[in-house]
């Protein structure tokens, strides 16, 4: 009876050895796909017009907050149309060249009101107290000029300027910022060629200040010129779908589908 137990326990103690070859090959394969992971690289551009294009469809509301938790009300995003959300990527492109040179100067890309903006500060394009665009800001307008070329987009050039009183041949902040925005116009259209029926300038003076002008850091922001971009083109329809108007109809109101006779 002994002999027959023995006979019968002659089986190996712990897992089968082909377990732990599958085992190895299973961290292998996990470690190949982390390696693949760690070396690939993302385009940002497109991820950032993909998200552009998951926030419109998601209904994400405006300024990125999210409804509270318990209300089922939805509030409207601001359109942002495929144009736009493309245009703001390419000034971002031009804006991280330009911060890639020894530059300390900020540079702010946004969108309101269905429109692109750029805010440049004035120690990128010009001298202090001065309205002649300095030649170091050549090759960032000369960027900035053929991406207006190449689009369609109206652009208004928009001077500001502190609350500081000017010197030398300008007796007012209207004539400073007035004639900083031309200058800015003026480079951009001749370096594109843009189509002047495309551009216009404007200014503010000191009566739209980004801050407060009681620190020179304050006053340096304020001093800048935007330039406010709206694309106009057809086929640059908001991608979510057109805006749409609804409003009753008066029972009495002729048929605009089938007029009478």
């Amino acid at each position: 009876m002994a002999a027959e137990e023995a006979e019968e326990c002659k089986c190996e103690a712990g897992a089968p050895a082909w377990m732990v070859t599958f085992a190895d090959l299973m961290t292998l394969l996990l470690t190949f796909f982390v390696l693949l992971l760690s070396m690939s690289t993302l385009d940002s551009q497109r991820v950032k017009l993909a998200l552009g294009s998951l926030r419109g469809a998601l209904g994400v509301l405006e300024g990125g907050g999210q409804p509270r938790e318990g209300r089922r009300e939805i509030s409207k995003m601001p359109k942002i149309a495929q144009g736009e959300l493309e245009l703001m990527t390419t000034l971002e492109r031009l804006v991280k060249k330009q911060n890639d040179k020894v530059s300390n100067d900020f540079i702010q890309i946004g969108h309101k009101d269905e429109k692109v903006f750029i805010a440049l500060p004035d120690s990128l394009l010009f001298a202090p107290g001065s309205t002649d665009v300095l030649p170091t800001a050549y090759p960032f307008l000369d960027d900035l000029a053929g991406t207006l070329a190449e689009g369609s987009a109206v652009a208004e050039f928009i001077g500001h300027a502190d609350d500081s009183a000017p010197s030398g041949y300008y007796s007012s902040n209207w004539e400073v910022s007035a004639a900083r925005s031309l200058a800015v116009l003026q480079y951009v259209a001749e370096s594109g060629p843009v189509q002047g029926h495309r551009l216009k300038a404007s200014a503010h003076a000191q009566f739209l200040p980004r801050t407060v002008n009681d620190t020179s850091a304050g006053r340096a922001s304020n001093r800048r010129v935007e330039i406010v971009m709206t694309v106009t083109s057809a086929s640059d329809r908001y991608f979510y779908g057109e805006a749409r108007e609804i409003r009753e109809v008066p029972p009495d109101a002729p048929d605009r589908k089938n007029p009478p006779e």
